[in-house]
């Protein structure tokens, strides 16, 4: 009798352990279901796209021919504004700047990036934030690409990852609470360098 008792308790701890697994994998394999995606506030680009690689003019007029450069070893806040940075630009210049002001020791992993029009001229208030760096490219290159992910608005916010890869767009008006809980939370993961 303890014999078939000590068989059932084991058969039932089993079950009990098993099912979660065994339910998650069904979900997941049987049917094909994985999530809406919104762990991120952002618009997560799945999969991660490579931007163009359209050389890039800085402020001091040094041209840069490989633009995967300027954002290697850093997470990078990018904005594209191919006609000038107007409204909505400034707006999210500032939202991105506060977002890297609050991220303390982790700041200097995370950059901010501005790229302009080649045709467009440079704008004085961005010039007195010492933390951003302002790049003049053809953007006709990026526009496809852009648009491709809807993130082609004024104002948006790409997060771009330390291998250049585009992750997520935050369409303005962008939550700055919710990219600095998004970018808090790839640091963490990333490790420390």
């Amino acid at each position: 009798m303890t014999d078939r008792r000590a068989r059932w308790t084991l058969a039932a701890l089993v079950a009990v352990f098993a099912a979660p697994v065994v339910a998650a994998w069904g979900l997941y394999h049987g049917l094909g279901w994985r999530g809406d995606g919104t762990a991120a506030a952002g618009r997560l680009v799945i999969p991660a796209v490579r931007l163009p690689e359209t050389p890039v003019t800085g402020r001091d007029g040094a041209t840069h021919q490989d633009v995967g450069a300027l954002w290697r070893r850093h997470w990078t806040m990018l904005q594209v504004a191919p006609d000038g940075c107007r409204d909505a630009c400034q707006a999210s210049l500032r939202q991105s700047r506060q977002v890297r002001a609050v991220l303390h020791t982790d700041a200097a992993r995370v950059q901010r990036m501005l790229i302009l029009g080649d045709n467009t001229s440079p704008i004085a208030r961005a010039a007195m934030q010492p933390d951003l760096a302002i790049y003049r490219t053809k953007v006709v290159d990026w526009r496809p690409t852009l648009a491709a992910h809807a993130a082609d608005a004024p104002g948006t916010i790409l997060l771009i990852d330390p291998a250049g890869r585009w992750m997520a767009s935050y369409p303005p008006p962008a939550d700055a609470d919710a990219l600095h809980h998004d970018i808090n939370r790839l640091l963490a993961q990333a490790g420390r360098p």
